[in-house]
């Protein structure tokens, strides 16, 4: 399998029930951002010390031209028009003010959510087909599925073993790593078959026995040739034999 090789094809599918969700989801979304747009605010209503003493003086006023009515003082004119001219002072008190505005930080959350919203709407309806391709050169050692299976997120689909750039690694004590050196070949048998390689790298391994003093065990960095790079998928004991 080389990179850039069709793997297979995978066909999108979603229920009618999920997309009937997606849809109640976007215009959901499209009438919370309308509603924020043209929203209203309510100032709060004047209270102001003037106001109040204008009404208390017209509730004053009221009573008393009801005292001089029942008195037979003044005419039952006078004692409506003092009335209404409490009810006027009362209701301009009480007044609020309604004022248009909407704030631009939640337009923008709004417009935000509406927007993942008709995305998501719209590759959901969107049930063509979707091509995997090999990202690296490798053998398919393992395929998960088959032709009509049905796939959730998540699901495995299949194993490529990667062959352009492999190696293998091997513990050497620190005595034994004293005769390795990058650039060195190494022979080494797997599975009965004969190979070489070249040291690519040599790190420290801090183990539980390790003192003050360092590790005491050295990883090596093998190459392997990249025609035998599948052979085998559980190998148990490597012999290395290091060539000076």
């Amino acid at each position: 399998m080389q990179q850039g090789e069709a793997l297979l094809s995978i066909q999108n599918i979603v229920s009618d029930e999920e997309l009937l969700r997606l849809q109640k989801n976007a215009d959901l979304a499209r009438m919370n951002l309308a509603q924020i747009q043209s929203g209203f605010i309510d100032t709060s209503s004047n209270q102001s010390p003037e106001a109040q003493e204008g009404l208390e003086a017209a509730r004053r006023r009221m009573e008393r031209m009801n005292e001089l009515y029942e008195m037979g003082a003044v005419s039952a004119a006078k004692r409506n028009e003092a009335a209404a001219a409490y009810e006027q002072e009362k209701a301009a008190l009480g007044s609020v003010q309604a004022v248009r505005r909407a704030d631009p930080k939640a337009v923008q959350a709004a417009e935000e959510q509406l927007k993942k919203a008709e995305l998501a709407l719209e590759k959901a309806r969107n049930t063509g087909i979707t091509e995997l391709y090999a990202q690296r050169a490798g053998i398919i050692s393992r395929v998960s599925v088959k032709a009509g299976d049905i796939l959730a997120a998540g699901d495995d689909i299949l194993a490529l073993n990667i062959t352009d750039h492999c190696w293998i690694e091997a513990r050497l004590s620190e005595e034994e790593a004293r005769r390795v050196y990058l650039g060195q070949i190494v022979r080494y048998e797997i599975n009965g078959l004969h190979l070489e390689g070249t040291v690519e790298e040599i790190t420290d391994i801090v183990t539980e026995q390790a003192d003050d003093n360092g590790a005491v065990e050295k990883c090596v960095r093998i190459s392997a040739p990249q025609e035998n790079a599948s052979i085998g998928e559980s190998i148990s004991d490597i012999v290395l034999h290091f060539s000076s």
